[in-house]
């Protein structure tokens, strides 16, 4: 069996374990951060793809200097999306299981070398997740599951985020990001969940473990920040848009009448929080009636 900490598939030029991949736009000092862990981590059997979608070089002495160190390549790219850069990203791939982390993440000491062990010791499943977590190890981003599960077509809330996708190459292959979800598009947010879903409906094998962690911070500082506003009227956009996708009339509709009526209440008592929840009404209606 591979060794979780081998190196020489790298370093000799043979295909690694692992591929990742790093969509980047408008940061500097958090990609190295995110580069900085790789460049002394045990867990050495990968490649490292950086898609730069900046229009300026601002990353060109960065990486000359991180490529002393580390196995990396850049692929240019102009053109705005998220998924559109993970689906460039993957097609230039060697890597077995390809891996997406956000340009703001962090690697901690075990982050690679627990999914490598986790991926060698069960080749039966497709994809592994694993969670996001903060500065004191709590859950950032969403609220995750307790306990390690595989992922069901009735059970997978609280299972999935894309900063912590390490998924077999083939199979992505096979299927890709829809790249009309994402940043960077009319449809915000939900690319990762619009994946889930076809692999699931496809009978593809996916599984959740807390032990693999990744930092991420946390995204909601303050509700009544103007950039809060537009992300949660982007991400609604991308929740409408996934609902029509797949015929979940019942969530959305959930989803409408809870934020009406939350909104409302908040509204009548003069709270500046109102104001996101009206934010997130207007994206839900924008995504069902612009298509």
């Amino acid at each position: 069996m591979r060794s979780p900490h081998a190196g020489e598939n790298v370093e000799s030029g043979g295909a690694p374990l692992l591929s990742v991949i790093i969509p980047t736009i408008h940061r500097t000092e958090e990609i190295g951060a995110l580069l900085a862990p790789l460049s002394r981590h045990p867990f050495r059997d990968f490649e490292v793809i950086v898609v730069d979608q900046n229009w300026d070089h601002r990353l060109d002495g960065p990486l000359e200097a991180w490529a002393r160190n580390l196995p990396i390549r850049r692929i240019r790219c102009e053109s705005r999306g998220a998924a559109r850069a993970r689906n460039l990203g993957a097609a230039g791939a060697r890597g077995e299981y390809l891996f997406f982390p956000d340009d703001d993440c962090e690697l901690l000491a075990d982050s690679l070398g627990n999914a490598a062990s986790w991926l060698l010791a069960n080749p039966g499943y497709d994809v592994l997740f694993g969670k996001t977590v903060d500065r004191s190890g709590a859950d950032s981003v969403m609220r995750f599951c307790a306990r390690s599960d595989e992922l069901r077509l009735d059970a997978y809330e609280g299972m999935f985020v894309e900063a912590t996708m390490f998924i077999r190459r083939s199979v992505f292959g096979e299927f890709l990001y829809d790249e009309s979800f994402g940043v960077g598009t009319f449809y915000g947010a939900e690319e990762a969940h619009d994946l889930v879903l076809r692999l699931l409906k496809a009978g593809k094998r996916l599984f959740f473990s807390t032990e693999v962690r990744i930092y991420h911070p946390q995204k909601i500082i303050d509700h009544a920040l103007p950039s809060e506003l537009h992300r949660v009227h982007s991400y609604r956009r991308g929740l409408a848009h996934l609902c029509l996708k797949h015929r979940m009339y019942g969530r959305l509709a959930k989803r409408l009448v809870a934020v009406t009526l939350y909104g409302l209440c908040l509204a009548i008592l003069g709270r500046r929080i109102a104001r996101y929840y009206a934010a997130e009404w207007l994206g839900l209606v924008s995504g069902i009636v612009i298509r």
